[in-house]
């Protein structure tokens, strides 16, 4: 049996749907697509998702029901801890440490060989460089608006005339 749902509290709902399944005397199963790289040394739990294109270096762990979109990285030796969800291009350094019932947005990033505590937010483009207790939010700030738009940006900078003598206009 594979329980799908989504990561509403921290994945609190779907840890117990698999626990009941479980409870009930059913397996539960795991899908890696083929186009995601983890080759023999992932080591990855129950119910877990890993979907096209994301990676999993050697001496990486997954714990139970982790679920990884795509182009996400677990480096080598790190640990997800169970019930956790990576949106796409999330990137976990080397070593890494990350608890239970964690959400990481879109692009996070966790750096080598640092721990993120049990139910922790890394938003969108979120960037950890240090150790975070159980509990913690990181969240970036939107990006500010640049003063120039598209066209008077290329001029300035000269990537419209670039682009043009390469033969891409």
């Amino acid at each position: 049996m594979f329980v799908a749902m989504g990561y509403h509290d921290l994945n609190a709902m779907r840890a117990e749907k698999c626990a009941e399944a479980k409870a009930k005397g059913y397996s539960l199963v795991s899908y890696v697509s083929a186009r995601a790289d983890t080759g023999p040394w992932a080591e990855i739990g129950e119910n877990c998702l890993v979907l096209d294109s994301a990676g999993i270096q050697p001496g990486a762990r997954l714990g139970d029901n982790v679920w990884l979109w795509n182009n996400c990285l677990v480096g080598h030796h790190a640990s997800v801890g169970s019930h956790c969800w990576l949106a796409a291009g999330t990137t976990i350094g080397g070593k890494a440490v990350i608890g239970e019932r964690c959400f990481f947005g879109l692009g996070a990033t966790v750096g080598g060989d640092i721990r993120i505590g049990n139910q922790s937010i890394v938003g969108a483009g979120a960037l950890v460089t240090k150790d975070a207790a159980d509990g913690s939010v990181f969240v970036e700030r939107d990006t500010d608006l640049f003063r120039l738009d598209s066209r008077r940006f290329l001029s300035i900078t000269r990537l419209a005339t670039l682009g043009s003598r390469e033969g891409r206009a």
